[in-house]
């Protein structure tokens, strides 16, 4: 029986173009900021990375407590603590034009 599965995605610049992005579960920005592999569920097989296009920018200490916390629950965290910090972010610029018009 043949095998039609498709290859791995695998894109070794955008891996390395996370580095020094802002982590996206504490916020961090610095050198330990890399791609982290979202292992979700059947993205993959037993010991095999997910594709490439599942990759989001954790600091090392995220990536460590990530690894070490497989599952949708730790990246179900990861994206509450963004979507707070993003609307911190927004609720700041409302301030500033605020403070600007008045």
């Amino acid at each position: 029986m043949a095998n039609f599965r498709k290859p791995p995605l695998r894109d070794k610049d955008y891996r390395r173009s996370f580095k020094g992005e802002m982590c996206w579960n504490c916020g961090r920005m610095d050198d330990t900021v890399v791609g982290a592999h979202i292992r979700w569920g059947h993205e993959a097989g037993i010991g095999q990375k997910p594709n490439d296009d599942l990759i989001v920018p954790l600091c090392a200490a995220c990536h460590r407590e990530q690894e070490s916390q497989p599952g949708p629950a730790w990246w179900a965290n990861c994206l509450k603590a963004m979507a707070r910090r993003q609307y911190e972010a927004w609720k700041r610029q409302e301030d500033i034009q605020k403070w600007l018009t008045s």
